[in-house]
């Protein structure tokens, strides 16, 4: 009798058969749901170091993929064409075969001797010395005075700086177009009507034809210098200027003995740049007569690009390249040295703000 009691005691608690399906059911879904937690759990670990992978291969492939044009545009149109044009001084050009030939030394020696013999040379240098010096001691001074007084934000500040950008963004062919007519047409008139003078054109006079150039380039380069230089005067620490001001400065020692030090670097670069420009540095002559203008115009670089471009602009002849590429090495033979010096010397000796 008791065992029986006992033994249905134990059947009520264990439940009916129902319940016990249930139970190992239940049994069975939740060792599931452990088994699914931890593989679930063992997936998820190694992802975030799979995600910095992939994020670091998407910055490297845009990386790549940003640089990729410029690189390939250094490497095929600077590298590749001056290790080209260095190849090509040594060698010669063959009409009749059509090809370029080894010649050694030949042309770096005509091209030394063309330059100490010939007159023409000394007029092409003498014009690219005025070039660089008008650049240097009225363009230079210029664009810094315009620069401060737009810094300073003068009245119609806005304005000049518009004004004197335009040329910066206005196709040159167009500003030389519209320049030409001005000083050929305008000034003229005007000169009739104000001093009842007639007088010639000046850009066919040659009195007045080269300075009628040098000023065109002195009005176009206004744009760049003023935006090179304006930005440079706005990154001045402000605390600066204003103890300037407290101490009671005026403009003229603030733009001397303050702002001009402080942008040297900027100066500097201007500097370093516009000695390469004296061998290089045609201005618009050929805008203005293409390969035409008169000898007593000339500069070095107006001389050799016209010895390889006429005045349609096509190829003047394949013959004149390796003298043109000769020319080009003896030209940076000379000009490197001194670049390196000046930029040394306004690197040691440059001025320094006094604050």
């Amino acid at each position: 009798m008791r065992k029986s009691t006992a033994k249905k005691a134990l059947r009520t608690a264990r439940g009916g058969p129902l319940t016990r399906i249930r139970k190992k059911i239940g049994l069975r879904f939740y060792d599931l749901r452990v088994k699914l937690h931890a593989w679930s759990g063992r997936r998820k670990q190694p992802r975030k170091p799979q995600k910095m992978k992939t994020a670091r291969r998407n910055e490297l492939l845009f990386c790549i993929a940003f640089l990729a044009v410029p690189v390939t545009q250094m490497l095929i149109f600077y590298f590749g064409v001056n290790f080209n044009s260095i190849i090509l001084a040594f060698k010669n050009y063959d009409a009749t075969q059509h090809g370029f030939y080894w010649s050694g030394f030949y042309n770096l020696k005509e091209v030394l001797r063309f330059l100490f013999t010939d007159p023409q040379m000394a007029i092409a240098a003498k014009n690219s010395a005025i070039m660089y010096f008008v650049s240097l001691l009225v363009a230079m001074p210029l664009n810094l005075i315009f620069a401060y007084l737009v810094f300073k934000k003068i009245p119609l500040a806005g304005f000049f700086r518009v004004v004197l950008f335009l040329p910066a963004v206005i196709s040159s062919v167009v500003l030389a177009f519209v320049y030409q007519y001005a000083v050929d047409y305008f000034v003229p008139w005007l000169a009739e009507v104000l001093f009842d003078k007639q007088i010639r054109l000046p850009t066919q006079v040659p009195s007045t034809a080269f300075w009628t150039v040098i000023i065109y380039g002195l009005w176009t380069g206004f744009g760049s210098a003023l935006i090179l230089y304006a930005g440079a005067m706005a990154r001045l620490p402000e605390s600066v200027l204003e103890y300037g001001k407290l101490e009671g400065i005026g403009a003229f020692t603030e733009f001397t003995r303050v702002v001009v030090p402080m942008i040297f670097p900027t100066i500097t670069t201007f500097l370093v740049v516009g000695i390469a420009g004296f061998f290089t540095n045609y201005g618009a002559l050929y805008i203005f007569y293409g390969a035409g203008a008169s000898s007593d115009m000339w500069t070095l670089g107006y001389y050799w690009f016209t010895r390889v471009v006429n005045s349609t602009g096509a190829i003047e002849s394949y013959a004149s390249y390796p003298q043109a590429a000769a020319a080009g090495l003896v030209f940076t033979a000379v000009c490197a040295p001194i670049t390196l010096l000046v930029k040394h010397l306004l690197e040691k000796y440059g001025p320094e703000a006094e604050y």
